[in-house]
């Protein structure tokens, strides 16, 4: 019903605390009794040479293409890697809802908002313990007939911005 993958250079990133906190925080639609939720963690090192060693582009790379996640927590370099090929969905009416400045904006090829910077976002790192420093925050793009599917991943990415901003 929602899953998650989360791009970082955090190794050992477990996002068990995240999703019982989304769990208990969103009202999330479910496919049956209760909501199915995965967290999908990629650790991306530090020094690019070591990526094509581990194995771990390849992980991104399937997880873009072929993979189930509808909401993405990604580095800044997995983005800018994928805003030509049309993987995110336009996320500039939430941006515009929230308030979100151009500054935490990524933008695509075409001008549209592809992802929000999650620099941080208390919410995260408070009831995820992921480290958000470099991160944004995307949905899987998708076409409006496939909008019931994205349903929860849009409730968790406004939960997880407004609660992320409270305290700013």
């Amino acid at each position: 019903d929602l899953s998650i993958l989360h791009v970082s250079e955090e190794r050992e990133a477990n996002g068990d605390m995240l999703l019982d906190s989304i769990k208990k925080d969103v009202n999330l639609i479910a496919d049956s009794e209760e909501a199915k939720l995965e967290f999908i963690h990629v650790f991306v090192p530090p020094d690019p040479r070591d990526i094509m060693e581990t194995g771990e582009l390849e992980k991104i790379q399937v997880e873009m293409v072929s993979g189930k996640s509808t909401l993405f927590v990604l580095d800044e370099e997995t983005v800018y890697s994928y805003k030509d090929d049309d993987f995110f969905y336009d996320l500039t009416d939430v941006a515009d809802s929230l308030g979100i400045t151009d500054e935490n904006r990524y933008f695509g090829p075409n001008g549209e908002v592809c992802a929000l910077l999650l620099e941080c976002n208390s919410y995260l790192e408070a009831n995820g313990g992921i480290n958000c420093e470099g991160q944004y925050i995307a949905i899987r793009n998708h076409t409006p007939e496939k909008s019931s599917e994205y349903k929860n991943a849009f409730s968790a990415l406004n939960h997880i911005l407004k609660k992320g901003n409270e305290n700013e």
